[in-house]
């Protein structure tokens, strides 16, 4: 009787967590309006509201941490945090991760110019010549902006902090996510003077990505992928995106 009493423990401790609350870590830099503390210092976002409502879905108990993106992505290479939020799928980092099928948010990379900016309207990398040309630490550029040689690149650890140096004049220009840069520039003396431009360098979305170094990490990804395709294919992720937005605009 003992000895199946046993059986039935480890039987019932090996089956999936389908019905059990999962609990995990998920990080990313602070990146409004998809990734952020806000001024009640919780963290929030269009891309934590879609992963709120997926972890609801299917039993995850959600911890959300912010970290330098540097930070998040060693974290998640070594397995110390289960996902990490606003990444972009590119080869280097599906070595390491997990990618849904669908993502958290989409975003367009544009150029924004400073108050101090007199020149044309920028329309081709070769409007840059010769400017002061802000990029994000450790994200994702077209390869052809970063191959040019004809600018000054100064670099920041976030886009708040570019978006500080281009409204004070200490930068011509700033390449980062149109949203996120609106949204920085409403709150900064001066940010109703920096103009966004013509050039759109991408339009891709960003991921909440799982470490392939956890334990049941594909499973994990499984649940998630499909409840996420489920989200995008209903219309379920376009409609909190838009609610998010809309509140922010009030």
């Amino acid at each position: 009787m003992e000895k199946l009493i046993v059986i039935i423990i480890v039987l019932l401790s090996s089956l999936p967590l389908m019905g059990k609350t999962k609990k995990v870590v998920f990080a990313s830099a602070n990146y409004a309006p998809y990734y952020y503390l806000n001024e009640d210092n919780e963290i929030t976002g269009s891309a934590v509201a879609v992963t709120k409502k997926m972890a609801e879905h299917i039993n995850l108990d959600v911890d959300f941490k912010i970290f330098p993106w540097k930070d998040c992505l060693s974290k998640v290479e070594s397995g110390e945090i289960e996902g990490i939020l606003t990444t972009f799928k590119v080869e280097e980092r599906e070595r390491f991760l997990f990618f849904p099928r669908f993502g958290t948010a989409l975003e367009e990379f544009g150029v924004f110019t400073s108050p101090n900016y007199k020149g044309e309207k920028i329309v081709e990398i070769k409007s840059l010549e010769g400017l002061k040309v802000g990029f994000i630490n450790n994200y994702i550029y077209p390869q052809e902006l970063l191959d040019y040689a004809e600018y000054d690149k100064v670099y920041g650890n976030t886009q708040e902090d570019l978006m500080q140096l281009l409204a004070m004049g200490k930068i011509d220009v700033m390449i980062g996510d149109v949203k996120s840069g609106n949204f920085y520039l409403k709150k900064l003396e001066n940010g109703e003077k920096c103009n966004l431009m013509p050039l759109v360098f991408s339009i891709k979305p960003s991921y909440l990505a799982i470490s392939k170094k956890t334990e049941n990490s594909k499973e994990l990804y499984e649940r998630i992928n499909k409840e996420l395709t489920r989200m995008k294919l209903s219309g379920e992720i376009y409609q909190i995106q838009s609610t998010f937005e809309k509140e922010l605009d009030k």
